[in-house]
């Protein structure tokens, strides 16, 4: 549903009322004075600071847990370069040791 659409229907109105959800504003009549409520009273205000303090604490438990997976992921990325490397020097080391072998059977440089 496109917010800002305004063709004077009551669900434009109540899109509307969404999008700004101001407390003064009771067009709305039982959202109204829960929004209200919500806003503007001490009880009300109460809840949206529990609600909120759970919101963050839901989404500090869920950056800790992407950032032990991106750890996880970084780690078998490092071990990868770490064998990609070690298979690299294996290989010079043969061929050093083949040229050493040549070298020394006098095939090389005659």
């Amino acid at each position: 549903m496109n917010a800002a659409v305004d063709d004077g229907t009551e669900t434009a109105k109540l899109m509307k009322y969404f999008l700004t959800a101001d407390p003064e504003d009771m067009s709305q009549g039982a959202l109204s004075e829960r929004v209200r409520y919500l806003k503007k009273e001490e009880g009300g205000q109460k809840i949206m600071c529990e609600v909120m303090d759970r919101i963050r604490e839901e989404g500090r438990k869920e950056g800790r847990k992407e950032g032990r997976k991106e750890e996880r992921v970084n780690t078998v990325r490092e071990r990868n370069r770490a064998d990609r490397a070690e298979k690299k020097l294996r290989e010079a080391e043969k061929e050093l040791m083949l040229l050493r072998a040549r070298m020394a059977g006098g095939d090389i440089g005659e």
